[in-house]
């Protein structure tokens, strides 16, 4: 069994990353509960109940997340002689949804694949010589944790990722080196 436990160096970023995802989903739906619960019922039980709820919420979409990320990154594809640059959960968007998956960048072209608990379950592959442009964009116009993907033909896809500046900026650069 100890082939599956974490290395204790490898332990402090799983933790920290386990930790933001929790804030992160669990912050925002928490306040969101707190405010609900308090017009339902008044006081100190309503508002300790929105952010225990919150906070229970965080923790469940952050190992919904780890199990994702443990799970994609055990099932990644192989890009014969091309290697990869970054990779990373994402959400595409297609026909209205959010489909959730792993987005990989290689030095030949960017690939989403998306994990089979979706309703529109697919895999997109972008040429790095298609693309021609890489932006950091908000999502629904407030979240900045966007990415639009523009083609040389006019077409658009949207990704929702983690640090959506390094994968701009990543997608640049891989361009420019392939065009060299």
């Amino acid at each position: 069994m100890a082939g599956h436990r974490l290395a204790p160096r490898n332990f402090t970023p799983f933790l920290m990353k386990f930790i933001k995802n929790t804030l992160l989903a669990g912050v925002p739906f928490g306040l969101f509960m707190a405010v609900f619960f308090a017009f339902m019922r008044p006081g100190p039980i309503g508002l300790a109940a929105g952010l225990i709820g919150g906070l229970f919420f965080g923790l469940i979409m952050a190992g919904f997340v780890a199990y994702q990320r443990r799970k994609t990154t055990a099932a990644k594809p192989v890009f014969p002689g091309e290697e990869l640059l970054h990779d990373g959960p994402a959400n595409h968007f297609r026909n209205g949804e959010g489909v959730g998956g792993w987005l990989y960048l290689t030095n030949r072209r960017l690939f989403f694949r998306s994990h089979p608990l979706n309703l529109q379950p697919h895999e997109t592959d972008l040429p790095l010589g298609e693309i021609a442009t890489a932006a950091p964009a908000l999502t629904l116009g407030l979240i900045p944790n966007g990415l639009v993907v523009s083609t040389a033909t006019g077409a658009s896809e949207r990704f929702v990722v983690e640090q959506r500046k390094s994968w701009s900026t990543a997608i640049a650069q891989a361009r420019t080196v392939l065009a060299s």
